[in-house]
């Protein structure tokens, strides 16, 4: 393959230009991907690896409707193997939790964040609870709140998802369903199994019928890679059942929470 002074082959040069020709689906996607890579336009990369693995980045995983536009192929993987399901669309909903999801929601987004803005943040909360609700007070405590989670958003662990999504993009194509198998998928398990057994001798033997039922769903779980996350597919997310009173479901949630793909995949946390 012949490549051009400035890195690029003639092919990914044409791959670049139909930025500007195709579609806009295509070039939003092409803009977040600039973005991924840290850079607004392929001419800020140091290198020729560098821009290579971008354009290489961009034709592997779009999808869109107007692909055959995109004259730089690759050498591709054949992605087509026995955990991968044709013609999944992916979903853009996920399970909602119950009346207390926010209070549990935000006690987990703050773990993610470091041990002073945390503190920063439960006392804005703290003071928020005497403030009138709606007033000019609670909207500027509701506005700092923001901004210290905004600024803490990217955490080690949000570096550890979107690692673990490359992977599994990389792995299993993007926009292609496939069977996701959690690492953590033993422990958590066992840990439902014995919250299942608690919630029994409490009385609440339904609790053993939907817990089985979301350890099922576990262990086949149909997930895509869509938009730089893993989410479920639209079928998995129409047939997934999550039942139970709100505290047996808050508590089954924050176990599966565990494994930051499932977490995303299904709670959209």
């Amino acid at each position: 393959m012949k490549f051009t002074t400035l890195g690029l082959s003639d092919d990914l040069l044409e791959a670049s230009k139909s930025v500007l020709e195709g579609s806009k689906e295509y070039q939003d996607f092409f803009k977040s991907a600039l973005k991924k890579f840290g850079v607004t336009s392929p001419a800020e990369f140091k290198s020729d690896e560098e821009k290579k693995k971008f354009f290489d980045y961009v034709d592997k995983n779009y999808t869109g409707k107007n692909e055959d536009k995109i004259k730089y192929r690759g050498n591709l993987k054949d992605l087509k193997n026995s955990n991968e399901i044709d013609e999944a669309k992916p979903s853009k909903k996920f399970i909602k939790l119950g009346d207390n999801a926010e209070k549990k929601n935000l006690r987990l987004a703050v773990e993610k964040i470091n041990p002073k803005k945390q503190e920063q943040i439960i006392d804005l909360y703290n003071k928020l609870m005497d403030v009138k609700h709606g007033g000019p007070e609670f909207k500027k405590m509701k506005d700092q709140i923001a901004k210290l989670q905004k600024e803490e958003v990217v955490s080690e662990s949000s570096r550890d998802y979107y690692k673990e999504v490359d992977s599994l993009i990389d792995k299993h194509g993007n926009e292609k369903a496939f069977i996701y198998k959690s690492p953590k998928l033993n422990k958590i398990v066992k840990e439902l199994k014995d919250l299942i057994k608690d919630e029994v001798k409490a009385g609440f033997k339904d609790s053993k019928k939907y817990g089985d039922t979301v350890i099922k769903q576990l262990q086949k779980l149909e997930v895509m890679g869509y938009e730089e996350n893993i989410v479920m597919t639209n079928k998995q997310h129409s047939n997934f059942k999550f039942d139970g009173d709100t505290a047996f479901r808050e508590e089954m949630a924050e176990i599966i929470m565990q494994d930051v793909i499932l977490s995303y995949a299904i709670f959209g946390e």
